[in-house]
């Protein structure tokens, strides 16, 4: 230390501290931030329930996202207390649709859902200005919540107008015929059916998606077969009613031909239509040919 006063060298080592000091209590925030995403997401990771976590602004919300500081539990918690002006800040803050499409997380869907929570109505328009030309998650996001509080028949109403068809057949008013429909799998056939009535349903596309949806399972007792048919019956539409009965028994057809061919003798119909729903199940046997050939 020859040539150096002793002044001097106490500023050197008084700068020195200062420096090492700022940088630690300026990290301090940081590194506590970093503690406490890693402890919820090990809470979550063992199944536990989290504790007086912190909360955080919208724009701080999108950026830990990013950086991968959030997983999908921590997201949703953070997100489902926001309000509907932190939700279009974090809106905001992701940036262009383009960018939402791109980013490897469910924030955006997340963020419209809880939109909806609030607002099904703009949230459905601003999901669809977002995204025009497909139903995105988010959009599907915005619907599911929707229906989730009881809105099935104004969030079926609000995508009569949406027109554009991708991937040659799917449509957003099929797409949401089929998330209604799933909604109502903790319900009986008369209670599903009574829920589609309820619909602008004029061309019978939700009740045939119905029809297609139960009869994968009605098809296996004589008690379902009847419930189901009895069901479909109440339908105002004569399409409805032989739709529904159409994929019954091809469905039955598909395990076993010859109970399915008796079944159709005992049913209180036309002979023709009788012969035509044999025909039916005549020509569904015999697509699963091959395959009981291959799997004997």
């Amino acid at each position: 230390m020859k040539g150096i006063s002793s002044t001097p060298l106490v500023l050197l080592v008084a700068i020195g501290l200062a420096a090492t000091a700022g940088y630690w209590f300026g990290n301090i925030p940081r590194k506590k931030a970093a503690d406490e995403n890693e402890r919820v997401m090990s809470a979550r990771a063992r199944g536990e329930e989290v504790v007086n976590a912190r909360r955080l602004s919208p724009v701080n919300v999108v950026r830990e996202t990013i950086k991968g500081s959030l997983d999908d539990h921590e997201q949703w918690r953070q997100v489902r207390g926001f309000t509907e002006d932190e939700v279009k800040a974090a809106i905001g803050e992701l940036g262009s649709p383009s960018r939402m499409m791109s980013l490897r997380h469910n924030l955006s869907a997340m963020l419209f859902s809880r939109w909806a929570e609030i607002d099904p109505v703009a949230a459905n328009e601003a999901a669809r200005e977002f995204f025009p030309n497909q139903f995105s998650y988010e959009r599907r996001a915005v619907i599911a919540a929707w229906i989730k509080q009881g809105g099935g028949v104004a969030a079926w109403n609000a995508v009569q107008g949406d027109g554009g068809i991708w991937d040659c057949t799917r449509t957003v008013s099929g797409e949401v015929a089929d998330m209604l429909v799933a909604s109502y799998s903790n319900l009986d056939d008369a209670s599903a059916f009574k829920e589609v009535l309820q619909m602008n349903d004029e061309n019978c596309d939700m009740a045939d998606i119905l029809c297609r949806a139960r009869a994968k399972k009605a098809y296996a007792t004589p008690e379902s077969r009847a419930a189901f048919l009895a069901a479909a019956a109440k339908h105002p539409d004569e399409y409805v009613i032989n739709t529904a009965r159409e994929y019954l028994f091809r469905e039955w057809a598909q395990r076993d031909p010859k109970a399915a061919l008796a079944g159709v003798m005992e049913l209180p119909i036309s002979e023709e239509k009788r012969e035509s729903l044999r025909d039916d199940v005549r020509r569904e046997a015999r697509t699963m040919e091959p395959a009981a050939a291959e799997n004997p």
